[in-house]
């Protein structure tokens, strides 16, 4: 099938009545929500348990296994964005790609448990700053 035929059936597909795509975009946000709760519910059991058998809470696997499955879901919300690109519903478009960045950053941000960065050390007394012209650089 020719490219041009291809975009000229897009173009004559009709648009998505807008009370169906809001009802669509709703409908799988509340999903997508379930499914974090669901996660997050899982990872603190995981830790309770953890911290219940006397071993050191977020020693375990169960903080990485929530984040790889929130990294897929954010995926899957993205894919789904483009699929109503395709179904030209502008409203499913907006909501799950605010959705989709939003849990593909939480997904990849770092945890509380990992430590800051070290402070950057003082300089020594003895230290000159060397400013450009002033003939104290050594």
């Amino acid at each position: 099938m020719p490219l041009n035929s291809l975009s000229a059936a897009y173009r004559r597909q009709p648009r998505q009545r807008t009370a169906s795509d809001i009802a669509t975009a709703l409908a799988l946000v509340l999903l997508e929500g379930v499914i974090c709760l669901w996660l997050a519910l899982g990872a603190a059991m995981d830790e309770w348990a953890q911290a219940q058998d006397g071993s050191t809470p977020g020693s375990g696997s169960a903080d990485h296994t929530v984040d790889v499955w929130m990294l897929w879901l954010g995926i899957a919300v993205l894919v789904t964005a483009a699929i109503a690109v395709a179904r030209k519903a502008p409203w499913t478009v907006g909501v799950q790609s605010v959705a989709g960045l939003l849990l593909l950053l939480s997904a990849l941000s770092p945890g509380p448990d990992q430590a800051p960065p070290a402070p950057v050390p003082t300089p020594a007394p003895y230290y000159s700053p060397c400013y450009s012209g002033s003939g104290t650089c050594g």
